[in-house]
């Protein structure tokens, strides 16, 4: 079985490869590592923390889905007892993560390892017909935010917002479809909708909501999907040549892509503006961490300068 996610381009399915690196001249260098789970077909990078760990899922030779965490070079596979699919999509500086698995449906779940049990179910508990629930992230004061289905002939999709198990639906106006992907520890939140003109995304402050659509030529299908306590927004865009990762900041939008990639999907900024996703190449699908760096390393490849619009 497969995880549910509305959209197409998400699911592309895009040891540790060399370390790639490059640099640009106005915009800020980053140390690229490449991460695939040992004998996995796929790897995706769905979260980071402030320390520098990661999480995610990886595809088995069997094609089945597993969550893991990678730290310190080391990867730790979480399977919640049961499922036939698990992925992790975020984590806290606690070791806290969030994520869903599937069993007799799609369910969320909150997972701490040093608990008596660590996972404990995490499913929106709205009498509407609830017929999934997806948790995206959770930030330092266990606040965690995802989606949820409501309706089994449409399908219709909303966000929400889990404050210590009170939960709020979260819908753009007029949005045909919203998701919550990220939230910071000032309570901003982050994700996409969909009207009738397409994809955007969103930066919810105070109740208020934001629209975010990448000012670069050709580029449509914004989705923002992770921020940080600085408020830097990262996420993905389309174009005619694929997906592109941007981050948002002070109003502006940088281009971001993994060296060599034919798509490049940007999940997660920590608080030292690293950058957490997965590529997809001629190889396949891999997950990467992008550790920013202030000044250049000596021989590192310049290979294009960032737009910045």
């Amino acid at each position: 079985m497969k995880f549910h996610r509305r959209l197409s381009f998400l699911l592309v399915l895009l040891g540790l490869a060399p370390l790639l690196r490059y640099t640009t001249a106005n915009a800020a260098s980053y140390e690229f590592t490449t991460v695939d789970v040992p004998n996995a077909i796929a790897t995706f990078v769905e979260g980071i923390n402030d320390h520098g760990q990661v999480v995610g899922a990886y595809i088995d030779e069997a094609g089945a889905s597993h969550g893991f965490i990678y730290s310190d070079g080391e990867v730790a596979t979480i399977d919640v007892p049961d499922s036939v699919g698990t992925i992790v999509f975020g984590i806290n500086n606690q070791e806290r993560l969030v994520g869903s698995y599937v069993s007799d449906g799609q369910h969320g779940f909150d997972y701490k390892e040093s608990r008596k049990r660590p996972f404990k179910p995490v499913n929106v508990p709205f009498t509407t017909e609830v017929i999934l629930t997806r948790p995206n992230d959770v930030n330092n004061h266990g606040l965690i935010v995802g989606e949820y289905l409501d309706n089994p002939l449409s399908n219709e999709q909303h966000g929400f917002l889990a404050d210590h198990g009170e939960f709020i639906s979260i819908d753009v106006p007029h949005a045909l479809v919203t998701s919550a992907s990220g939230i910071n520890d000032s309570g901003k939140i982050v994700g996409f909708f969909e009207d009738a003109p397409g994809l955007h995304g969103f930066l919810r402050e105070n109740d208020a909501f934001t629209t975010l659509d990448v000012s670069f030529d050709g580029g449509f299908s914004t989705v923002a999907l992770g921020i940080n306590n600085s408020d830097q927004i990262v996420g993905i865009y389309q174009t005619s040549t694929g997906t592109h990762g941007f981050i948002y900041e002070d109003g502006r939008y940088t281009r971001f892509d993994v060296p060599g990639a034919l798509d490049t999907i940007a999940t997660g900024i920590n608080r030292h503006g690293d950058i957490a996703g997965f590529y997809q190449d001629a190889l396949g699908t891999h997950g990467f961490i992008a550790e920013k760096i202030q000044k250049p390393a000596k021989g590192s490849k310049l290979v294009a300068s960032l737009d910045v619009s």
